[in-house]
């Protein structure tokens, strides 16, 4: 379990503020979650790569969430 506040999660909810939003508790966790998923260098390619879909039998690799649905 991960007890500490990412330095990215901490500069994104930073950078919330300096617009005017507060996040939510609920928020803060989730943001945080997602900071630790994308710590280490190779988490991040990982996830920027979205993954692959069958469609008519190839492989196609999303670019964005919305190609993924």
């Amino acid at each position: 379990m991960r007890e500490r506040l990412a330095s990215l999660a901490e500069a994104e909810i930073d950078g919330l503020a300096a617009e005017g939003i507060t996040p939510t508790a609920a928020e803060i966790v989730h943001i945080n979650a997602l900071a630790h998923l994308v710590e280490s260098p190779s988490s991040r390619v990982a996830l920027a790569r979205g993954r692959p879909v069958f469609v008519g039998g190839a492989y196609l690799w999303p670019i964005t969430l919305y190609a993924s649905d």
